[in-house]
């Protein structure tokens, strides 16, 4: 559901009468900022933080799973999900380290092909913690957090599948032992959350300014969020993907979340490079993995923009 806000276009015209000039026309016109009706939230974070219900629970990891358009679209990196739990087994699992996981419940008419979807993701990487049918709740920030909680939980897994060191995390402390006996700590969201995708978006894309349980923002996972803005200005105005404007899908992204470690002259070269490129083709590039986007998606972007290249060190996962 779009809601359309009426715009007005205000003139004042008076006649001024001063010491100098004793009769001035002045003629005033000014564009009406757009005001939302009583109740409306605008802002995709702050609505979808005004969905909590103060509802927080223990919740057993086996009931909670990723949602695939998180990151980017990237959902999940099994890599970052070991290095996580290779932090908690040197500093340990503290309370303080995640606070709590924001969750929403997954509506029933989406819950077979949500489940799908990560026994797929599960299955598509060896790094990746085992599929677990009971799946209920989708985490909406500390994905990894909680992903590395599962790996523990799984039982005799190892970092990085090496052998060499078991993931087991020191259950004398408090927080890892309610986690292993209780499940982890979860601000519950109300259901109706699911159908804002807009919000959605928003407070998934929030966890990524937590450095310490939170992977850091890289191209890939940029590239798709620009896919992302894509589907939102194209479902509200309309238009095809190929008929959006660079201005009009960085506005977009600079009202939303910002550009965070992006210029402008980057991400429009970024923009420039997808909106000729089909949905699939888009989408290949956030799932094809590191070496495509070393060897194609890298060379063609430093092709648009050279400038780029300061930025190239970091074209990896």
């Amino acid at each position: 559901m779009v809601d359309t806000y009426l715009c007005c276009r205000l003139t004042v015209a008076a006649t001024v009468h001063t010491p100098d000039f004793p009769s001035v026309h002045v003629v005033t016109m000014a564009d009406s900022k757009p005001l939302p009706p009583p109740g409306i939230i605008i802002d995709d974070l702050d609505r979808a933080l005004s969905h909590k219900n103060g509802n927080i629970v223990r919740l057993d990891t086996r009931k909670l799973g990723l949602l695939l358009n998180n990151r980017g679209g990237l959902g999940i990196s099994p890599k970052h999900v070991h290095e996580v739990a290779r932090s908690m087994l040197k500093d340990g699992v503290r309370l303080n380290r995640y606070i709590c996981v924001d969750v929403v419940p997954v509506p029933s008419c989406a819950l077979e092909g949500w489940r799908l979807a990560n026994k797929q993701k599960c299955e598509s990487s060896a790094l990746m913690p085992n599929f677990s049918a009971e799946m209920s709740h989708a985490c909406l920030t500390r994905t990894h957090f909680t992903h590395a909680q599962k790996l523990n939980a799984d039982g005799n897994r190892t970092l990085f599948n090496a052998n060499d060191t078991q993931i087991i995390f020191n259950l004398s402390l408090k927080e890892a032992k309610d986690i292993a006996e209780h499940g982890v700590l979860c601000q519950v969201y109300d259901a109706a959350l699911w159908d804002d995708r807009a919000a959605l978006q928003a407070l998934m894309e929030s966890d990524n300014q937590d450095a310490d349980v939170s992977m850091s923002e890289c191209e890939v996972q940029f590239q798709g969020r620009i896919t992302n803005a894509f589907d939102v200005i194209s479902s509200v105005t309309k238009k095809p993907q190929a008929s959006l404007t660079i201005d009009e899908v960085l506005t977009h992204m600079k009202k939303q979340q910002g550009l965070r470690a992006f210029s402008e002259a980057h991400t429009s070269s970024y923009i420039a490079f997808q909106l000729p490129l089909s949905r699939n083709a888009g989408d290949s590039f956030l799932f094809a993995g590191t070496y495509v986007c070393i060897y194609i998606f890298v060379p063609i972007a430093l092709y648009i923009n050279p400038s780029l290249s300061t930025n190239a060190h970091r074209l990896t996962l």
